[in-house]
């Protein structure tokens, strides 16, 4: 992040001001990769315990295309050869359901986005100068580590359910928040209010470990960039070390964004009262089974395309502010 003599001279207030100024230019920025994304992972799951689920225009559907006026029951099932990569996607679903609709889910995105930017990226800043002194020579890698991995999960555990609630959404063709509120009623009469923290485990199993990797990354990159280009390129140094260590992190976790998925979509829907919710490395395990490496990677190319312009927006517009606020406190002394 920034440099400590800056860094000590901001109060929460900007850090937060900070954080939330990216955040928001990142969400409209993001969301068309995040609805593509989620539709590709979403509709891996063609045979449902009871029903068959099919693409049409790269939308999970729920009627069999063999025999649509047939029983919900059949025992066709589809391969995923034909899978549509994620610029396919997105045309389908422009051409069929309107070009805003790429940016489905985008209000629940910015409750989402917003407060949880706020929680992780002042958290991180706060976390690490704290620490940063008390580890020596190991400050470099520890110190972005451990903040970075508290920030988040902290985020995480209070923003859950607003991710569950995105990703539902997003996940089939024009839900309305009516219905939303509807499968949110249902899950909560089945399972109890905890099962709007569905998903979770895959969540932390995703994000912990990426921002651990991210920040580690991020700072290490930021700092061999400062000394081939120098200071003059600062903007430009957290700009590319987000991006970079952002797309490489995001590559690398993205079975357990699958997972969260596949987990979220059925949410409600798919699971009798009382019946018992799949473990992670159930899901996994399942996923494995019937797609192989192409179904743990399920929308990498659009959740990379998502998360390395997020990345590289969000950090950049960060330390933008926070070195404007920086030099603006220094003015003033």
């Amino acid at each position: 992040m920034q440099s400590s003599d800056h860094s000590q001279s901001l109060s929460p207030s900007q850090r937060m001001i900070s954080s939330c100024a990216g955040a928001l230019f990142a969400s409209v920025l993001i969301t068309p990769f995040d609805v593509v994304k989620t539709r590709i992972q979403a509709g891996q799951k063609l045979v449902g315990n009871d029903r068959i689920f099919y693409f049409r225009n790269c939308v999970l559907n729920e009627v069999c295309p063999i025999c649509p006026d047939g029983p919900t029951v059949c025992e066709h099932k589809l391969t995923m050869s034909g899978r549509a990569t994620a610029m396919e996607t997105a045309l389908n679903i422009a051409k069929s359901e309107g070009k805003f609709a790429l940016w489905t889910g985008l209000s629940p995105t910015l409750l989402m986005v917003v407060p949880a930017t706020m929680i992780y990226y002042t958290g991180y800043d706060i976390i690490k100068d704290k620490i940063a002194l008390r580890l020596g020579s190991y400050k470099d890698i520890l110190a972005p580590m451990i903040a970075g991995v508290t920030a988040r999960t902290t985020a995480v555990l209070i923003l859950s359910p607003f991710e569950l609630m995105r990703t539902k959404i997003q996940a089939k063709e024009r839900h309305t928040y009516k219905e939303m509120t509807g499968f949110v009623r249902n899950a909560v009469k089945q399972n109890g209010v905890l099962s709007l923290w569905r998903g979770l485990g895959p969540t932390l199993l995703r994000d912990v470990p990426f921002s651990a990797c991210y920040w580690t990354g991020y700072e290490y990159c930021k700092r061999k960039f400062s000394k081939s280009m120098g200071d003059k390129n600062r903007n430009f140094n957290n700009f590319a070390a987000g991006a970079l260590s952002g797309s490489i992190v995001a590559a690398a976790t993205t079975p357990f964004d699958v997972v969260k998925t596949r987990l979220q979509v059925d949410m409600g829907e798919n699971f009798a009262e009382n019946q018992k919710i799949p473990s992670t490395w159930s899901v996994i395990r399942d996923i494995w089974k019937l797609h192989g490496w192409n179904g743990l990677f399920a929308g990498l190319t659009a959740r990379i395309a998502k998360i390395t312009p997020a990345c590289a927006v969000m950090i950049g517009s960060y330390e933008f502010c926070k070195d404007f606020f920086a030099k603006r406190n220094d003015a003033r002394f």
